[in-house]
């Protein structure tokens, strides 16, 4: 969680590649075979791991043409072009390496790949309605994970997420609830990560959230 702890543009692409390759049928978790470290692979490669640097990896995805990514969105969902293009250069990597992959690594190489210190972070709020900002210290894990997690919710899931404490609510069926929960229970492998989820939740139930 070096990476998500410290909320860099490379652990918030990592926590987005979580999320996108684990919803494709395409990707498999390789955590095991890495003894626990994050990585992903696919079911040709089996249990073999590619264990060259990332200079290797560019070198044998260079022929691999995909669209450009030129902006990524700070909060909601990956709008369509961009996750096709992580998604479609990550499998080609996948494939082109025939081995499992850290986690961190291909995130690296998709952000450099891309380009991603270019791409300028866009968020859906407007100057009628801006999303908050909210006032943490950096030196915590806990707050700087939980503002990653609240960056990437959308509107919706917000509203979700205030309301979701109420026993009206979650007797209901829904499936943008049902989603949400699903995409924030990978967090519940660590202390901190429930933590964080727990006081993004406080952030979004809150309605006094001020800028610092």
């Amino acid at each position: 969680m070096i990476d998500e702890a410290k909320a860099t543009p490379v652990g918030k692409l990592r926590l987005r590649l979580r999320g996108l390759l684990g919803k494709d049928e395409r990707f498999v978790s390789a955590t095991k075979l890495l003894a626990g470290e994050e990585a992903w692979t696919i079911p040709t490669n089996g249990s073999t791991v590619w264990s060259e640097d990332i200079a290797e990896l560019e070198r044998v995805t260079a022929s691999v043409q995909v669209t450009p990514i030129h902006r990524l969105n700070r909060s909601g969902p990956t709008p369509s072009p961009v996750r096709e293009s992580l998604l479609t250069m990550s499998h080609e990597a996948l494939i082109r390496t025939a081995g499992a992959i850290r986690a961190q690594l291909l995130a690296r190489f998709l952000y450099r790949r891309f380009d991603l210190d270019a791409a300028e972070p866009t968020s859906p709020g407007s100057a009628s309605n801006p999303r908050p900002t909210l006032s943490l210290d950096p030196a915590y894990e806990v707050s700087v994970l939980a503002r990653t997690i609240y960056d990437d919710l959308s509107d919706v899931d917000i509203r979700i997420l205030s309301n979701a404490g109420t026993a009206a609510d979650l007797s209901k069926s829904d499936p943008a609830r049902d989603s949400l929960f699903e995409r924030l229970r990978i967090y519940a492998g660590s202390e901190v990560g429930r933590d964080a989820v727990s006081l993004a939740i406080r952030w979004c139930s809150s309605s006094g959230m001020v800028a610092s």
